[in-house]
């Protein structure tokens, strides 16, 4: 309940800003691109921590009709549903009510997998909300529709004790969206509501997301229509799942480009005008499973530091509908995407997060880089610059390292490789602080 009031004295506060015009490097970039896809139109909007940058369509929402994409358009968000559900997470045990370290079964009792190895450990909570719990990645072949049929818990429930499991629970990174219908669940008994119910109640309604709902909204004339390739042409698609039954929580959400950059803007606004909670944040942005070089898990978020450009980042992809949010805590922007077609999104990611967050990555690394030491004197260090968007820091011999959220770095090669590095200011110092030692910048 606090946190719920929170949300909402902090959305009331943050989201609103005007909204600018789409740079011209923008539109040349995106309507490049939209010729070579089998998507007839897509839909684009940018923020950064005091609100929406700029928002707008290219090309067709609908062929038949010559209806053009908008930043008011609709569309299947597909997956991108599961960091709403990793909010919810994040929020529950916030308010105490969610054990990360808990098996599944404490809130699910009915779920009794088959392991891959009998006295293995249980399923946790942090294990479904990291994509680790050994889970298949859907639930197939059991239905004429597939893995997209609007199946029951129960259902879901038997055919996971039917087929067992892949791997063992915390070993290995296995994308699932059975793992977050089951998690769904696990958050329904935990806070005594529909999944549903619960995101509008403690997500949209708190961040003012009106534009955003579930099957419901699947008749309404502003929602994209879906086509697919079909040899040389683009074919309107037909007989399209929308309700999701039990796999909401995995897939379902309906909503606009311009509603879901807000969803991905309140995770990084300044407090006290942030929407998210510092204390949820941090649950959610702590990279809890490695996946392997330059990528993690936090709750539901893909970690990514690619291409020299870290991001919080998760993708969707359902019936003829792409989706993409994308954000930078550590510099304040993020975007979010959606296409009506078989469209490679991705191609659009980088380039689009170097337009908006190359002065403010500048900024953010200048207040940085500098010559540190102990305060009571021994080995200096030196915060560089790089080439390739990381920061150098040297200190018998350079050891490069990525941004993580505001003012926080993480070592990403050598004998140091996963160490913290936060920068923080004492009065008029600036201090530089290294898995517990402190280090103070020389003046400049």
């Amino acid at each position: 309940m606090l946190l719920t009031l929170a949300l909402q004295i902090a959305g009331a506060r943050g989201l609103a800003a005007p909204v600018g015009p789409i740079p011209p490097p923008v539109t040349e970039l995106v309507n490049g691109w939209l010729k070579e896809q089998a998507a007839p139109g897509v839909s684009i909007a940018a923020v950064n921590r005091d609100g929406l940058l700029w928002a707008g369509g290219f090309g067709l929402a609908d062929v038949g009709s010559q209806r053009p994409a908008t930043a008011a358009t609709r569309y299947q968000f597909a997956s991108v549903t599961k960091v709403y559900t990793g909010l919810l997470v994040a929020q529950l045990v916030a308010d105490g009510k969610v054990d990360l370290r808990a098996p599944l079964s404490t809130y699910l009792p009915e779920f009794q997998p088959r392991y891959a190895q009998p006295d293995g450990r249980a399923v946790t909570m942090l294990d479904v909300a990291t994509h680790s719990a050994g889970f298949t990645r859907d639930m197939i072949g059991t239905k004429a529709s597939g893995k997209f049929h609007s199946y029951t818990l129960a259902e879901l429930l038997a055919w996971q004790r039917d087929t067992g499991m892949t791997a063992l629970p915390g070993l290995q990174y296995r994308y699932s969206n059975f793992g977050f219908a089951v998690l769904g669940a696990a958050l329904e008994r935990a806070a005594g509501g529909e999944y549903r119910a619960l995101l509008r109640e403690r997500v949209l309604k708190p961040l003012g997301l009106d534009d955003t709902g579930f099957a419901e909204l699947r008749s309404r004339p502003d929602v994209a229509t879906g086509y697919h390739r079909t040899e040389d042409h683009l074919t309107r698609g037909t007989d399209f799942v929308w309700d999701f039954g039990a796999q909401a929580p995995a897939s379902e959400l309906i909503s606009t480009v311009e509603d879901v950059a807000r969803f991905g803007q309140a995770h990084f606004c300044q407090p006290p005008s942030g929407a998210v909670p510092v204390g949820v944040r941090a649950l959610l942005f702590t990279p809890h499973f490695p996946i392997g070089e330059g990528s993690a898990m936090g709750l539901a978020w893909h970690y990514q530091w690619g291409g020299g450009v870290p991001r919080w980042v998760h993708g969707g992809s359902v019936n003829d509908y792409r989706s993409l949010i994308v954000i930078r805590p550590d510099v304040g922007v993020g975007i979010a995407l959606a296409a009506n077609g078989e469209a490679d999104l991705g191609k659009l990611e980088l380039p689009l997060l170097r337009l908006i967050a190359s002065e403010a990555d500048g900024r953010e690394q200048d207040s940085v880089v500098g010559d540190y030491e102990p305060p009571n004197g021994g080995t200096k260090v030196m915060i560089r610059r790089n080439p390739d968007a990381v920061l150098t820091l040297e200190v018998r011999g350079a050891i490069r390292m990525v941004p993580w959220g505001p003012q926080t770095y993480r070592i990403i090669e050598g004998l140091n490789q996963n160490e913290w590095v936060r920068f923080v200011r004492e009065g008029d110092l600036q201090v530089m602080v290294w898995e517990g030692r402190r280090f103070v910048r020389r003046p400049l």
